[in-house]
């Protein structure tokens, strides 16, 4: 049931709110690549949240607002997205992912910070459909994958540098 993810994000947005009001630190740490620890926000929001939906697929590169916009599809019929280096600016960065395989279900994920489109990745989006991401990223590098079985392994993988 698709309920269940659904929940238990906004009860970790809450209690993360609840953190951030209450001023302690959820003694968290990061493995990230950098010395600043990324956040997963939505664009206008200061809590650390993710913003994950079905999308329809956006061709632009960027925004007016200094934010970047990666688009990322999955090569026909094969293992394979249709870009494997990815670059952006530091900041919020929001990631349009579409499944143009015809006969599989693909995802997109990045382990640190974590963004998982859609949010059951190993279930993957279904043949056509499409969904985005917005996540706020430090300049580094970001390695994502397709979490449905098999498919990380067969080289469904890739890296975002963001500077």
């Amino acid at each position: 049931m698709r309920l269940k993810p659904l929940i238990a994000l906004a009860l970790g947005a809450l209690l993360t709110s609840l953190t951030a009001c209450a001023g302690t630190s959820t003694g968290t740490t990061s493995s990230a690549p950098t010395s600043a620890a990324p956040a997963v926000t939505r664009a206008a929001s200061p809590l650390p949240t993710v913003t994950v939906g079905m999308a329809s697929p956006v061709t632009s590169a960027g925004s007016s607002t200094g934010q970047s916009e990666l688009n990322v599809s999955v090569v026909p019929s094969q293992l394979k997205f249709d870009k494997t280096t990815l670059s952006a600016k530091a900041g919020a960065v929001t990631i349009n992912f579409k499944n143009s395989d015809p006969n599989l279900t693909h995802s997109f994920v990045i382990d640190q910070p974590h963004v998982s489109i859609p949010e059951a990745a190993t279930t993957g989006l279904p043949a056509g459909q499409s969904g985005k991401a917005t996540v706020t990223l430090a300049p580094g590098t970001y390695h994502f994958y397709c979490a449905v079985p098999g498919h990380k392994e067969a080289g469904m993988e890739g890296t975002i540098e963001v500077k």
